[in-house]
């Protein structure tokens, strides 16, 4: 007994989503904005080197406002300690790393050493692996998500900490804590899954409000 042959659809095909990816040859040195009086160059234009001791945050410029991104980026030279995060797109000022007495001067979720902190102020996270020379680390945020989120890699690991009611629209970070330090711009991609966050202990999950 054979099956009864089957009707082609007219239906047209389920529409392919296009999603955004940023590779060092897409970028120039314009794409990164360091913070009130410090100094940086490019040995190329994805390498962004830091020149005075001056502790200072470095914005790429493309907002995310939708959708799942990942930032990777790889600490090419470290001196003390650096970091990777988000910053409020709305922020039209780029803040000292650590300026925590008032909300309104600080809208950045960093993750320093092995340490996160939310508008400047240090949080407790257990079991965070130290960020080394070499590494390779993904910052993640999540805006399909409710709440929207943030989280982070390193070297493919998911870090047991996560950042939730992240605004609306956020660029991502990098920090220098001293000259001569470097990062290495990777890859900025959207991506089709989030990360499940299931997982993550009440005690490492952080409220950015």
């Amino acid at each position: 007994m054979f099956a009864p042959p089957q009707q082609k659809s007219n239906s047209p095909p389920p529409e392919q989503i296009q999603l955004i990816a940023i590779y060092p040859n897409n970028v120039i040195s314009q794409n990164f904005t360091s913070g009130k009086d410090a100094n940086c160059s490019f040995p190329k234009p994805n390498i962004i080197k830091h020149d005075d001791i001056q502790q200072t945050i470095v914005v790429f410029s493309r907002e995310i406002n939708s959708g799942v991104w990942e930032f990777v980026g790889r600490v090419r030279k470290q001196k003390y300690d650096m970091g990777i995060g988000i910053i409020d797109g709305k922020k039209t000022v780029i803040p000292h790393p650590f300026i925590y007495q008032s909300n309104k001067d600080n809208n950045t979720i960093f993750y320093i050493k092995q340490n996160v902190y939310i508008k400047g102020a240090g949080l407790y996270s257990l079991g965070n692996q130290l960020i080394k020379q070499g590494d390779e680390i993904t910052a993640i945020v999540d805006l399909t998500s409710n709440p929207k989120s943030f989280c982070l890699k390193i070297n493919s690991v998911l870090q047991p900490f996560c950042v939730i009611s992240v605004p609306e629209r956020v660029k991502f970070i990098l920090y220098f804590s001293n000259k001569d330090e470097e990062w290495e711009f990777v890859s900025l991609k959207e991506v089709a899954e989030a990360q499940n966050l299931s997982h993550i202990h009440p005690s490492n999950r952080h409220n950015y409000k």
